[in-house]
Order: structure tokens, then C-alpha cells, then sequence
């Protein structure tokens, strides 16, 4: 006796049937899923530490201690929302949430990152960061980056609206990409001319460098005086470099 086999059109439908049938059981054990653990991940990372610790984005998770993530249900969860919620901070320039199979709840949180810290005699300090954000003081976290001192200048740094500005975080972008130069300038500073200043760590020169339109020839030059000028010369021989003439490093 022959088997009858059915025909192509319904074995189609018995397995989109079938595969309905599943994804709706896996869509209804995924709601009911319960939150098992909180995974947070700061970028960039940083071995001196962070503006923020895991327990202030829990704080910012949990609508600053009004819920409790762990063994709530997801469906009771925005997960947008959530990540509003942790881009609240000013330190957090975004932020990713996200969920696995498994009921882990993955927050990526993307901190600004500083480059300079401004002094601010008028009250307190605050950061740049490397795209021009500011970024409010806190005395948990200290960023080992360059101080920009500001000479008569009173309103905040906005490198969208003033080219002196653009210039400046320019400058600063560069010496933080470069971890030699990083290293060597402790301190930036801009009179009441717009002119830029350097301060070193090491030699005690103050190294003028104009308005820095050409950034990477001034460094260029910087180079220099720190491989083949101070070395032979000494250290600390000069009190002044100026580097703002082409193809001159003039010390004095």
C-alpha cells in the first residue's frame, strides 16, 4: 500500500504554521523574561578612572533608587527610556541598553572625554571635551590634562560660534592625540590678544606660539628645540622660546 504525500502548498503551510507557533512561544517566554543581572561598560576606558562609577549609573537606572532593574520583568521596562535616562547625566555623552536571550541587561555607557580642564577664577573648574562639550567639575575624578588659563576672557569657550575658539580646541585636540605631547604640556595659555602660551613640565620655558593656525609646523619646530637644542644646551638655559616665525625657534 502506497503512502500519500502531501502536496507542496501544505507542507508549506504545516511548517510557517509550526514556525508561527514557536516564535509566538519564544516571543511570550521573551516578555515574561525577569532581568538576571546589569552589565554596565564605559567607554572609552580609562585605567585613572571615570567621571561616574557603576553605582551612579545603577542610581540613574533605576530612576535615582525609584525601581529596582534586577527580577523586573522586561516588559515592564523602556529600554529607550532607559538610556535617556543615563544620558541625563553631563558626563554621559550617550548611551546604548540593550538585552540578551539569557535576561542580562548590557548598558554601554559612552562618557565624554576630557582634554583640558579651564580654570575658572570667577568659580569653578570645568572640562572640554575632545568635541567641545563642557563638562561640570567634580572632585571624585581628576583627568590628568592640560590647564587652560584665560586672561580677561569671561564668557564660555564655544567653538561653534568663535573662531578663536575652533583654534584653541584645535590645539588641544592635537596635544591630546599625541601622548609626547600630552605628557610635556602641563599648561595652556591665551592673554588678552588671543595669543597662546605653552607651559612645559619639564624646563620652566614659557613658549609662545601666536594665534596656532599651523599647528602641526609649531610642533614641528617644538620637536626640535626638545631633540637636538635643550639637550646640548641645557634644560633649563632659556626662559623664553618663540616659535611663531617660519622656520625660526628663537629662545632667549
Amino acid at each position: 500500500m502506497s503512502k500519500r504525500r502531501l502536496k507542496p502548498w501544505v507542507q508549506w503551510f504545516l511548517t510557517l504554521l509550526g514556525l508561527s507557533l514557536l516564535v509566538g512561544a519564544i516571543s511570550k517566554n521573551y516578555d515574561e523574561q525577569s532581568c538576571q543581572r546589569v552589565v554596565i561598560r564605559f567607554f572609552p576606558e580609562n585605567a585613572d578612572g571615570s567621571f561616574l562609577t557603576e553605582e551612579d549609573i545603577l542610581e540613574l537606572l533605576s530612576r535615582h533608587g525609584g525601581i529596582f532593574l534586577r527580577g523586573e520583568k522586561y516588559k515592564n521596562l523602556n529600554l529607550k527610556q532607559l538610556e535617556e535616562q543615563v544620558a541625563s547625566s553631563p558626563y554621559v555623552e550617550y548611551c546604548n541598553v540593550y538585552r540578551d536571550l539569557a535576561g542580562s541587561l548590557f548598558v554601554e555607557v559612552h562618557m565624554f572625554e576630557p582634554i583640558a580642564r579651564f580654570y575658572n577664577p570667577q568659580g569653578e573648574d570645568y572640562y572640554w571635551s575632545r568635541k567641545g562639550a563642557l563638562i561640570p567639575f567634580t572632585s571624585h575624578y581628576t583627568p590628568r590634562v592640560p590647564v587652560i588659563t584665560r586672561e580677561g576672557e569671561e564668557l564660555l569657550p564655544n567653538p561653534q560660534e568663535r573662531e578663536e575658539d575652533a583654534r584653541l580646541l584645535a590645539l588641544m585636540q592635537f596635544i591630546h592625540e599625541h601622548p609626547f605631547w600630552q605628557a610635556c604640556i602641563s599648561q595652556v595659555h591665551v592673554n588678552k590678544n588671543q595669543d597662546i602660551w605653552l607651559y612645559p613640565q619639564i624646563g620652566g620655558q614659557a613658549i609662545h606660539i601666536g594665534n596656532v593656525k599651523d599647528i602641526s609646523n609649531i610642533f614641528a619646530k617644538l620637536k626640535i628645540l626638545y631633540d637636538t637644542i635643550l639637550p646640548i644646551q641645557g634644560w633649563y638655559r632659556y626662559r623664553k622660546v618663540d616659535l611663531r616665525f617660519e622656520r625660526q625657534i628663537i629662545c632667549e
